[in-house]
């Protein structure tokens, strides 16, 4: 080829980089094994996107990027390069090739072995996943703990790339808490070690079937006897699958979805009783069964008691490699009658994860002796007694002496005054007694404006409703107000008084308003 020509092609080519930029990549090693980690160095004569076939194959762990500019006689020219650290997922021999800007770079050769047959009791540390189950059935919480365990010690741990859970629901069981500040001693053969937790979550799958989990990957330094000696090493946690079962056809009616194991206890304060005065109830559940679902125990309403319940602790922790939760619910039983009653029994049905089956956790009824005779409260506003004078019967033994007719008129309008008098008195007696108490209704609903708290505006509530309805809401059940209105007010009150809830005062003011027009 002449001189000439060969100026042209080197001329032509200088353009071509120039314009498209030459992509050129290279590898630190060309052979590792599954799970062990390789650099790769991807340069560029100008910034460009470009995709790496077969990267796939790999998870990428960093990734960092640089440039370098440089001046030769007068004449600027750059490069860009990005940094990967890369870990090997599976066997084979995979090509890796830079594709972007329509360029291609040269094609690299990637071979990666089976996974280091060391064993477990001859490694130095690995990353233990708890619990080794691979089914559960949909409904059950299921425990992730993902530990470093390590027979050496450790200068630093760091984490790369927290495990992936997919479309699974999940709870971090200690948010915020630093690598390292949950750890125990443990044995790895005959050799001592450190257990270090790096993650634990409760996973709640949305539906059944098969779910794969990716563990996390962390950098370890180990210590040296000096600085020069300490290294590095990238640990891969394995990736999981589980399945996800469908529960057994034939759940009951009342099912609530607790999948697992259930127990607990039952206590009842008092079995003995007024009339109004409630006995309280405290059920203490646990065990794996989820409770989050149960919201109540005691469903439907009773002929013999008032029923209020309240939720005052659950709870939920992982116990080694278990599930576990607790839910305490408290039940007031206030009677509405005298005598002896009984409780309804309890009944909340679970499927057991141990037996395969459905059963039902029962509470038993307890008998309450209720002593005093409730008064019966009628609806609106009282009605006065009725006097009715008796008349006597007078016999007259002497004849009287004629009068003159003109004392006769004079008695006739002496007797309609005394009655018109009498009865004055009557109307205005009755008009200052309404008047008298229809102040009071006033007095006491300014009352039950002018309450500061939940308990003064209780007390002056009860006032009211003594006052206004003859009924007292301390030692009475709100069922023997006729009026359905007044009744939702009550329940309203004395559930919200039960839980310790703030009171909608401004809303039960209205009601009970409202329920005086409607009178």
């Amino acid at each position: 080829m002449k001189p000439g020509k060969k100026l042209i092609l080197f001329l032509l080519l200088c353009i071509t980089n120039l314009l498209y930029g030459e992509i050129f990549i290279e590898a630190d090693r060309s052979r590792i094994a599954v799970g062990e980690t390789l650099n790769l160095r991807v340069t560029m004569e100008g910034k460009i996107k470009y995709d790496i076939e077969n990267i796939e194959n790999f998870r990428l762990l960093s990734h960092y990027s640089s440039s370098n500019k440089s001046i030769i006689n007068g004449k600027s020219s750059s490069s860009y390069t990005d940094t990967y650290q890369a870990m090997a997922l599976k066997e084979g021999t995979f090509p890796l090739k830079a594709v972007g800007g329509g360029e291609k770079s040269n094609t690299i050769s990637i071979q990666v072995g089976a996974q280091s047959a060391t064993p477990v009791s001859e490694r130095k540390y690995f990353i233990q996943i708890t619990p080794e189950r691979e089914d559960y059935y949909f409904g059950e919480k299921i425990p992730y703990t993902e530990s470093l365990v390590t027979t050496v010690s450790l200068q630093d741990i760091d984490y790369l790339e927290r495990p992936s859970f997919g479309d699974i629901s999940i709870t971090d069981v200690n948010p915020g808490r630093r690598i390292g500040a949950l750890q125990n001693r443990t044995k790895v053969g005959d050799r001592e070690a450190l257990n270090i937790v790096l993650y634990q979550g409760i996973l709640e799958p949305s539906s059944s079937g098969s779910r794969e989990i990716g563990g996390s990957v962390v950098r370890v330094s180990a210590e040296g006897r000096d600085f020069f000696s300490r290294h590095s090493e990238n640990l891969a946690g394995e990736k999981r699958r589980i399945d996800i079962l469908p529960l057994p056809e034939g759940a009951p009616a009342d099912f609530k979805n607790i999948v697992g194991t259930l127990e607990g206890t039952s206590t009842l304060d008092r079995s003995s009783v007024a009339v109004g005065e409630a006995a309280t109830l405290t059920v203490d559940l646990s065990g794996s069964g989820n409770l989050s679902s149960l919201k109540e125990i005691i469903s439907g309403r009773s002929s013999d008691f008032s029923i209020y319940e309240n939720i005052v602790n659950q709870e939920e922790w992982i116990e080694g490699d278990t599930y576990q939760n607790r839910k305490v619910f408290q039940v007031a039983f206030i009677p509405k009658k005298s005598g002896r009653l009984r409780t309804p029994e309890i009944s909340i049905p679970y499927f057991d994860t141990r037996e395969r089956k459905y059963k039902n956790f029962v509470v038993e009824s307890r008998e309450i002796e209720v002593d005093g005779d409730p008064a019966v409260v009628q609806g609106g506003t009282p009605v006065l007694p009725q006097v009715t004078a008796s008349t006597e019967s007078v016999e007259i033994s002497v004849i009287p002496e004629p009068v003159p007719e003109s004392t006769h008129k004079n008695w006739i309008i002496i007797a309609l005054a005394s009655l018109v008098i009498i009865q004055g008195g009557v109307i205005l007696y009755l008009l200052r007694d309404r008047f008298r108490k229809g102040r009071g209704r006033i007095y006491s609903i300014k009352n039950l404006k002018r309450s500061k708290n939940n308990q003064e505006f209780y007390e002056n509530y009860c006032a009211f409703m003594k006052e206004r309805y003859n009924f007292n809401p301390k030692a009475q059940s709100g069922e023997r107000l006729k009026s359905k209105e007044l009744q939702s007010i009550h329940r309203e009150v004395e559930e919200k008084r039960f839980r310790g809830e703030e009171i909608d005062r401004k809303k039960v003011i209205d009601e009970l308003l409202k329920a005086q027009s409607t009178e």
